[in-house]
């Protein structure tokens, strides 16, 4: 289920109610009640009635149908987004993409036909285009970022390019002979990098005026599920399995940096990998990223300079147990601040100097 929440210019959803609902009063309320209903008409002792287990419990019903209440006066669609550094929205803010149907082959039914894309005209209310052909679950789309193309990544080995007006096919590249993960447009929307994974991990960077393959990355982890392309368009950033980092210059071919996360010591080597990797100016010389252990890295290749910064003790301690999942992190230019969202559901937010 897809939530579009509509916000004013200060992020307040312009459909919430206007009393809010008191769900810790309202809870306590109910649980008092229930107690006192036990001990009296049934014959429960007092220390029988786990009550703080009871409040959670109640709260938790509580919020759940208040969520319930709140989402009822928005647009809700059926459907999904997909991850791994997806953008939902066009950068005109006219478009949502989102996918239907989106199973792994193994998982289809004869009733199946495979996944399926939805680009939504989000002034209008109404589906613009569905897009077909996928055979296996898509892992990544994103619009170009001048919005004319619509790009999808899957793991039935292709990669396919649309064209956001009419819904035709420009193309379809591949077989890549492994699952495909993710992928980003050059700031120009004149190429696309997209990566590769089992047998071995490449990085593949294509034209987007003819579908060529401008050049590729061939690299030693398992997978690479996080890419970023600078401003400036001259690097381009990956993050992967096992912690580690590399930029390249994609239109020349060349490897630039390579970093690796050195969190196997406290995260006892269960499970590394790169989250996100983001730029942070626009000459991209300034390159922050995160991992599955916790903390953020920011880097400035000019100064060849390295700042780390990590959640508290006891935290790190709770990531480390963690043997799988997925972290992300984002830029918030304007308020000059990171926001990790970590793998033990926490969002952190780190100040940039």
């Amino acid at each position: 289920m897809i939530v579009v929440w509509t916000l004013d210019k200060h992020g307040k959803n312009t459909n919430e109610p206007p009393d809010s609902v008191d769900i810790e009063g309202l809870a306590a309320t109910a649980t008092e009640g229930a107690i006192r209903t036990l001990i009296s008409s049934h014959g429960w002792m007092k220390e029988h009635a786990d009550g703080d287990k009871l409040l959670a419990a109640v709260k938790e019903v509580v919020s759940h149908a208040d969520a319930g209440h709140i989402v009822q006066d928005n647009l809700v669609i059926s459907g999904e987004l997909t991850g791994f550094g997806s953008r939902a929205v066009s950068n005109d803010g006219k478009l949502l993409v989102y996918v239907l149907d989106n199973h792994q082959s193994r998982h289809s039914t004869a009733t199946t036909l495979g996944p399926k894309i939805v680009v939504w005209d989000i002034e209008r209310g109404e589906k613009r285009l569905m897009l077909e052909g996928h055979t296996d679950r898509i892992m990544w789309v994103n619009f170009s970022p001048d919005g004319k193309i619509v790009a999808s990544v899957c793991w039935d080995k292709m990669v396919k390019l649309w064209d956001t007006s009419t819904g035709r096919l420009i193309h379809d590249i591949g077989p890549t002979g492994g699952q495909n993960w993710t992928g980003v447009f050059s700031p120009d929307s004149k190429y696309i990098a997209f990566t590769r994974g089992s047998p071995s991990t490449v990085v593949y960077v294509h034209s987007v005026l003819d579908g060529s393959r401008i050049c590729e990355f061939k690299v030693s982890t398992s997978w690479m599920r996080s890419l970023a392309w600078s401003h400036e368009g001259h690097h381009l950033a990956a993050g992967g399995q096992s912690g580690v980092v590399y930029v390249w210059n994609p239109l020349r071919g060349e490897q630039e940096q390579k970093w690796q996360l050195k969190g196997s010591e406290r995260h006892g080597g269960i499970f590394l990998e790169t989250g996100s990797v983001q730029w942070l100016d626009s000459q991209g010389m300034m390159l922050a990223y995160n991992g599955s252990e916790g903390g953020v890295n920011v880097y400035d290749m000019l100064k060849n300079q390295k700042w780390r910064s990590d959640p508290k003790k006891s935290d790190l301690i709770n990531l480390a147990k963690i043997a799988s999942g997925y972290a992300s992190l984002h830029y918030l230019r304007k308020a000059n601040q990171l926001i990790s969202v970590d793998m033990d559901q926490t969002v952190r937010f780190w100040p940039v100097n």
